[in-house]
C-alpha cells in the first residue's frame, strides 16, 4: 500500500473558499477533490499505451497553446485597441497564467493581473 505524501500550495482565499463550497457539494472533503482533480489531469496526459506523453510531444502542445494565446491577445488587440498604451483582457478558461505571461512576453508585451479570476492588463512598456 502506497504511503500518503503532502503537497503544499498556495492559492488565493477566493479560490480556496470556491474550490471549498465546491467540494462539499459534490460531497467530497477539499483533499479528496483535490486529488481527484489531480487524477483527472494525469489522464488526459496518459498516452493510448499507458505512459506518459514524451517531453518532446508536450513541448510542442505546449507551444501551439502560447501561439492561440498569442493569436487571442492580438484580436483583442484589433477589436478594442489599446487605451493607454494598455488593454484589459479576459483569459478565464483560455489558458493559465504562465501561458499568458509567455504570450504577452513573445509579443513584446508585459502582463500584469486585473481585476478578477483570469483578467489581465496587458500592455506596452514605457
Amino acid at each position: 500500500m502506497a504511503k500518503d505524501s503532502y503537497i503544499h500550495i498556495r492559492v488565493s482565499s477566493d479560490l480556496k473558499q470556491a474550490a471549498k463550497q465546491h467540494a462539499a457539494d459534490t460531497g467530497r472533503t477539499l483533499a479528496g477533490l483535490i486529488e481527484w482533480l489531480l487524477r483527472q489531469e494525469l489522464k488526459k496526459n496518459v498516452a493510448a499505451a499507458g505512459r506518459l506523453i514524451p517531453a518532446e510531444r508536450r513541448f510542442k502542445i505546449m507551444n501551439s497553446k502560447i501561439e492561440m494565446v498569442k493569436e487571442y491577445i492580438q484580436d483583442e488587440i484589433q477589436e478594442r485597441g489599446f487605451e493607454n498604451n494598455q488593454i484589459e483582457i479576459d483569459f478565464a478558461g483560455i489558458c493559465e497564467e504562465s501561458e499568458t505571461i509567455q504570450a504577452a512576453k513573445e509579443l513584446d508585451y508585459l502582463a500584469t493581473p486585473g481585476e478578477g479570476q483570469g483578467v489581465w492588463w496587458i500592455y506596452v512598456e514605457q
